[in-house]
């Protein structure tokens, strides 16, 4: 699909091709709607005797850190 969008020469050939959502947004040249941020996920979490009524819930979400010089190449 990428090869389509990206090549400038008219296409002779027609084909039907399947499109997922990611796709048809750009097609449509529309964004995702945007949605508020919901705060800290938090959960009931019991340990033996100790209860903690808003333990942080780890959503696996991690953060890539690189170098200055090697972002601007």
């Amino acid at each position: 699909f990428k090869k389509l969008i990206s090549n400038k020469k008219k296409l002779v050939e027609f084909e039907v091709i399947d499109l997922n959502e990611n796709c048809s947004i750009i097609v449509l040249k529309k964004m995702p709607h945007k949605h508020k941020d919901l705060g800290n996920f938090t959960i009931l979490c019991t340990f033996r005797n100790c209860h903690f009524k808003k333990a942080l819930c780890d959503l696996g979400a991690s953060i890539n850190l690189m170098p200055l010089n090697v972002f601007k190449r």
